[in-house]
């Protein structure tokens, strides 16, 4: 009896990069191959790496390097994902491999390891890599799963890498979305987040009336008759129309839940980073879907110490927070990245300044997040579990995304993938305390 050949990823960075991993899992399993218990198992190890910012490509070394470390003789080991795309001809020179596959390549990974074929380090993008038959993901059974609906970014953001490591936007098509999600969801998954570098552009690059509102209302239709959550994750605010936003936020089957990177508070800033949305007009917005939408919540980003920060655009910024009060938010210091616009700026600030700056709005973020929790305590919310150890059980409300905005945990032995009605008790940082009603 021949014995199949077995694989083992390790996925850094993005909810994106998560999606694609699932992506080729799928073919691998279809391919015959088994998954393996560890890395030391393996006779393939792909690492899907990140290189958004000096952080992740840090990372993404660090982590090559301890994989190196544990493997022997006979095993092979596959570099692909972002990294591949951003190192492009110094690659070889930053880690060995046996196989380096761009983002575009990784989906033909199985096709590579099949001709024992080396090559294929920046394949183009091909669209029939996303037709219906072809766009499946391993993440069946699951409580929630991530959906990508586009590949790529258009709107070219001064410090952003985006455009030169995924390329411009490509929009998949409905119907291969629609196909998996339904698949997903007679296997038992109970909620779809739709992922893709900027939901808000989703069709423009097609020679179609499709945008992204019409086709979530597509798709909530054609999940008319489950119980599912569909969960909107990045959209710039640039590209968003916020009353056709109402009426999507209004569907009962989409949460009520935005995730919209505002980046600065700073009108002069936001231009210098290629945004096109002015602050002002961004608060309108959010405060009309506040005021007809009673329990919306938000998730944002702030960029500081971006080249050309002043004190007093900071000093805006810190009042745009006071102002938008998200329900959670990130703060990032800028990445000097080669390869973006942002990297040629002559006046760009010190790192001290950066991390200062990191430092103070992280910690108004943290207040304003506590409190918001804090808000909630007492209310009654439907949970979706995700795991239970015989005697607790845990999971997430409408207003929590998955593993980033916290969890609910109470006193129950609940079936993972169900919805349950919880009564949050106490709150602790972004976690809470429920119990069952």
């Amino acid at each position: 009896m021949v014995r199949k050949r077995s694989y083992f990823i390790v996925t850094l960075g993005c909810a994106k990069n998560e999606f694609d991993s699932s992506l080729l899992e799928k073919r691998f399993q279809e391919e015959g191959y088994v998954k393996a218990d560890s890395i030391e198992s393996a006779d393939f190890v792909l690492l899907n790496t990140c290189a958004f910012i000096e952080d992740a490509v840090k990372e993404t070394l660090t982590t090559a390097y301890e994989i190196k470390s544990m493997l022997k003789k006979g095993q092979k080991f596959i570099f692909g994902g972002c990294a591949v795309n951003y190192f492009r001809e110094k690659i070889r020179e930053a880690v060995y491999a046996d196989y380096y596959l761009s983002t575009a390549a990784l989906l033909n990974t199985t096709d590579i390891l099949k001709n024992n074929d080396e090559g294929g380090l920046f394949l183009e993008w091909d669209e029939n890599d996303f037709d219906c038959s072809t766009y499946k993901t391993s993440q069946e059974s699951r409580p929630y799963a991530y959906l990508k609906i586009a590949e790529g970014c258009s709107n070219n953001c001064s410090y952003c890498l985006i455009p030169r490591i995924r390329g411009s936007l490509k929009s998949i098509t409905s119907d291969a979305i629609i196909e998996e999600a339904l698949r997903l969801v007679q296997t038992g998954v109970k909620e779809i987040n739709l992922i893709s570098q900027d939901l808000a552009s989703y069709g423009r690059d097609r020679n179609s009336d499709i945008t992204i509102y019409d086709l979530v209302n597509k798709l909530s239709e054609s999940l008319e008759n489950e119980q599912i959550w569909i969960r909107l994750l990045y959209l710039n605010p640039d590209n968003i129309d916020f009353h056709r936003l109402f009426n999507l936020l209004s569907n009962e089957k989409v949460v009520p839940y935005l995730e919209m990177p505002v980046q600065s508070g700073s009108k002069r800033v936001l231009k210098l980073m290629n945004r096109k949305r002015a602050p002002e007009d961004i608060l309108e917005g959010i405060g009309m879907l506040r005021e007809r939408i009673k329990n919306l919540s938000l998730r944002t980003t702030f960029l500081v110490g971006f080249p050309g920060e002043e004190e007093k655009d900071f000093e805006e910024t810190v009042d745009f927070l006071y102002k938008l009060r998200p329900d959670y938010a990130v703060v990032f210091g800028y990445s000097d990245m080669e390869g973006t616009a942002a990297f040629r700026a002559k006046d760009k600030l010190s790192r001290r300044i950066i991390i200062d700056r990191l430092n103070y709005l992280s910690e108004i973020v943290y207040k304003i997040m506590e409190e918001k929790a804090a808000e909630k305590e007492g209310s009654v919310v439907k949970m979706l579990v995700e795991s239970s150890d015989g005697r607790t059980s845990t999971g997430r409300a409408y207003f929590q995304a998955p593993e980033v905005d916290g969890l609910i945990s109470l006193e129950a032995d609940l079936k993972p993938g169900t919805f349950a009605q919880v009564r949050l008790k106490t709150s602790s940082g972004v976690d809470f305390l429920g119990e069952l009603v």
